[in-house]
């Protein structure tokens, strides 16, 4: 937890790396991992503290976070489903195997 009149925000702010598309992907990871409604993208007090940390801050639709999750799923289900081939192919020739072996 950070304390009040701490420096750490600080010099977090001046080393700052923020890029619209890595806020976009992070707003929308965040969204989708806590199931928080797309519609709290809009909320005009979390818009205030995202422009309290930068003032540059370009905060997405609810429509665009909800099209940026479903983007997200189908690269991860994607991936996901190209990793458990990989691994039904190691289990099935380890299986057989098995079986050959005396």
């Amino acid at each position: 937890m950070i304390r009040a009149g701490s420096s750490s925000i600080a010099a977090f702010a001046q080393g700052s790396t923020y890029t619209p598309q890595k806020f976009r992907m992070k707003l929308a990871i965040w969204v989708a991992r806590h199931h928080r409604p797309f519609a709290i993208v809009e909320d005009d007090e979390l818009i205030d503290i995202f422009m309290d940390l930068n003032n540059r801050v370009e905060v997405p639709s609810r429509f665009t976070v909800s099209r940026d999750v479903k983007e997200i799923f189908e690269m991860s289900r994607v991936k996901v489903a190209a990793i458990l081939k990989v691994r039904a192919l190691i289990f099935y020739m380890y299986f057989d195997l098995a079986l050959i072996s005396p």
